[in-house]
């Protein structure tokens, strides 16, 4: 694989992380009550 490639998918995998992790919160805040420990394990 080429280095370009490489690093475009590292950078995906990075932001789909990213983004992942900002729903994650956000879904956090929502279901604080009762839901938080589901939120964790996700």
């Amino acid at each position: 694989m080429d280095n370009k490639v490489a690093k475009n998918v590292e950078v995906k995998k990075g932001s789909i992380k990213a983004t992942f992790k900002a729903a994650v919160l956000k879904s956090k805040t929502k279901v604080d009550m009762g839901g938080a420990r589901q939120g964790c394990v996700a």
